[in-house]
């Protein structure tokens, strides 16, 4: 295998896990805007219901229970939005034209392969930033979904808690 065959077989590398990092980002935020709509649903649910309830009669742990659940559901909402949807600094495929063609490298009068080896560096560090950045957002969102399956837990505590205060 010539130096030339390797360096093409490692960019191809390359370029195919930053690819598949930058797929899997993309269905983290996927993931995330579902949550997020499935959490806006709850929140507009339990607070026509506490309306609801509202309109009968005065506060009742039930109130006090659906009241809880609204605000618990913003909150989750709040954290899965700030942590996981909001834009964030993202990784590119390729570097930019204006980059490979620097004046700066060139008077270095470097080979093209040693060239190739510097933007291979490149590539490794756009790799290492888009892994932190999908293991910070899928840590949030795994933090949210339990957050969000704890929803019942935080009706049943404020409703008994307000029956026996």
């Amino acid at each position: 295998m010539t130096n030339k065959d390797y360096l093409d077989w490692v960019e191809k590398a390359a370029i195919e896990n930053l690819r598949g990092r930058l797929a899997t980002g993309d269905v983290l935020l996927a993931q995330s805007n579902t949550l997020l709509s499935l959490l806006l649903v709850g929140i507009g649910g339990s607070l026509a219901y506490v309306v609801k309830l509202l309109e009968g009669s005065a506060a009742s742990p039930l109130v006090v229970g659906m009241s809880s659940v609204s605000v618990w559901l913003f909150l989750v909402a709040a954290v899965l939005a700030f942590n996981c949807l909001f834009t964030r600094e993202t990784q590119v495929l390729y570097n930019e034209p204006k980059s490979l063609r620097n004046d700066t490298l060139k008077s270095l009068n470097l080979s093209f392969e040693d060239l190739r080896g510097f933007e291979l560096e490149n590539i490794q560090g756009r790799i290492e930033k888009t892994e932190l950045r999908n293991r910070c957002v899928a840590m949030w969102l795994d933090r949210c979904r339990g957050a969000a399956v704890a929803t019942p837990v935080v009706f049943t505590v404020a409703a008994l808690g307000s029956a026996y205060l």
